[in-house]
């Protein structure tokens, strides 16, 4: 009889307990359908796709405009290779694995120099200095006069400003830059805009140098008794795939200037390239370096697309570089913002090596 009644009592218990919502079966069905199969294929997609990013890196590839965009951004669409190759290494899945560790290693080589930053040279102790600010300010930006007010702000021996518009250049004599920087050259207006650089130091040489397709207007200033050459730099935009021939003419007629001019020289500006393109690294051949690179920041983004339906950052790709040379070097380097640009500036201060 005990026994008959600790059944009933386990069948009414069983009575009054809830029925499992569809709800929650519809959640448990979702998961399963993603581990099982939604997961592998996002995993098997990322490591062939990241090892042929990898490898098109490698080999210098720059065949579309999007692919030049995927090889900019490679820090972020790499990293998710790191799960694909734990999740690979667990279920021992080999080819899975081996395309992972392309990825990976392809992802830290590129990666970790441009996030690491160098010991500055003794000498640049108690060097003379000079201030660069650096900023393409976009020619459809709606507020001349806040631009004009950040470049004020910068308080910067010499600046390099882009897509300068007649706008942009009355609030530059409104806000005094045009009297305080008396030097400047500046490429004809295209109809739409032109590309400056101007100083407040005493300059000397200013004007305008062809490099293959790039006008690049240019001056040189007396840093603690040494000359700096100082370049503005708009390369081409990659963007069509027509434009791509013109883009690497003009970032290989950079590095040709660069060997001709020698000494303590600065290339600033738009780039329209990454750190991690073939075309900008063979530029860099020239003798040249990075200014973000050496102090840590060639990681930080410089440019994003203007309308952006994705829940994107901002800046998504480092496109605006200071690339130097001789004896000179970058002590001090800060990113900033730059109200209706779809670019931000940077402030970087070299130290320039005193004559013996």
């Amino acid at each position: 009889m005990a026994s008959i009644r600790r059944r009933r009592a386990q069948l009414s218990e069983a009575d009054d307990t809830p029925a499992p919502s569809p709800a929650s079966g519809g959640w448990r069905r979702a998961l399963r359908i993603t581990r099982r199969y939604v997961l592998p294929v996002l995993g098997w997609a990322w490591a062939v796709g990241g090892a042929a990013l990898a490898v098109s890196l490698i080999l210098g590839l720059a065949l579309h405009p999007v692919l030049l965009a995927l090889q900019g951004m490679q820090f972020l669409v790499l990293a998710p290779c790191w799960l694909v190759l734990g999740a690979a290494a667990v279920r021992r899945r080999r080819v899975q694995g081996a395309l992972a560790v392309i990825a990976v290693l392809v992802h830290l080589w590129f990666s970790v120099p441009a996030a690491v930053s160098a010991t500055a040279p003794s000498w640049t102790v108690g060097a003379p200095r000079v201030s660069l600010f650096v900023a393409n300010v976009r020619y459809r930006n709606p507020d001349p006069k806040t631009v004009a007010r950040r470049i004020v702000a910068a308080d910067a021996d010499v600046v390099v400003v882009l897509e300068v518009t007649p706008r942009l250049r009355a609030a530059f004599d409104e806000a005094g830059l045009t009297a305080t920087y008396r030097w400047r050259s500046m490429t004809p207006d295209d109809g739409r805009f032109g590309d400056m650089v101007m100083s407040r130091l005493p300059a000397r040489d200013v004007g305008l140098v062809r490099a293959g397709p790039i006008v690049v207007p240019s001056l040189t200033v007396d840093v603690g008794g040494r000359l700096v050459r100082v370049h503005a730099v708009h390369a081409p935009n990659p963007s069509p795939v027509s434009r791509l021939d013109r883009w690497r003419s003009g970032l290989a007629a950079l590095r040709r200037l660069a060997e001709r001019d020698g000494g303590a020289v600065v290339f600033a500006g738009d780039f329209n390239a990454s750190g991690f393109h073939r075309a900008y690294r063979s530029m860099l051949g020239g003798g040249l370096s990075d200014a973000h690179d050496e102090r840590g920041l060639g990681l930080t983004p410089s440019w994003g697309p203007e309308s952006n339906p994705l829940p994107w950052p901002d800046a998504l790709i480092r496109l605006d570089h200071a690339a130097y040379s001789g004896s000179i070097y970058p002590v001090a380097l800060q990113n900033g913002e730059m109200p209706g640009s779809d670019h931000r500036p940077f402030a970087v201060t070299f130290a320039v090596r005193p004559r013996r």
